[in-house]
């Protein structure tokens, strides 16, 4: 129990610590009326995941295998297994993702406007090449955009999970002895 608040306010506080930076940073009252609705999306997007998640009846850490899939970047596949919590059409209709650039943590934030279907990618190869794999795929950046068929898609690596405040969703999947390496993925239309 004592885990569960201290994620649960962890996400808390780098919530409001980042809009606290983002209220200063703005400069006039039409900015700040934009701002604040974007708060309040991000804000409840992010307390859905926590509710959706808790709720879930996933027999995989909370997660269930939707399907395999493959993540290509500048010659280099990655193929695995894509897991959530719950299952839409953005999940389901997710194949295989083309990588295309690296984004800022501003721009990952900035897709929440969106309403992103989240997911979890663990590679099925052994650690030595995923290693190599991901390493060339996020060369020193924190967040990846890509896209599937008409889907936009955004990966991050665990760190910047819990750096964001989803660690919550992946402390089990990261406890497991029997996983390697993972990736948590946003999925949107724009």
């Amino acid at each position: 129990m004592a885990e569960e608040i201290n994620s649960q306010e962890l996400n808390r506080l780098y919530i409001v610590n980042k809009h606290l930076k983002e209220l200063k940073d703005n400069s006039t009252d039409k900015d700040f009326g934009k701002i604040r609705l974007k708060h309040y999306h991000e804000s409840l997007l992010l307390s859905y995941f926590y509710k959706a998640y808790k709720e879930s009846k996933g027999s995989f850490h909370g997660f269930e295998p939707i399907k395999t899939s493959s993540i290509f970047h500048a010659n280099e596949n990655l193929t695995g297994i894509v897991l959530s919590f719950e299952l839409d059409d953005l999940l389901s209709n997710l194949s295989n993702i083309t990588c295309e650039q690296n984004v800022s943590l501003e721009e990952l934030h900035d897709s929440f406007i969106f309403t992103p279907s989240l997911f979890v990618f663990l590679p099925d190869k052994e650690l030595f090449t995923n290693a190599n794999k991901l390493n060339n795929l996020f060369s020193g950046n924190l967040c990846m955009k890509g896209v599937s068929g008409k889907n936009f898609v955004i990966l991050i690596e665990p760190f910047t999970a819990f750096k964001i405040g989803l660690g919550f969703l992946i402390e089990g999947l990261i406890n497991d002895k029997n996983i390697h390496s993972l990736l948590v993925g946003f999925v949107f239309n724009k």
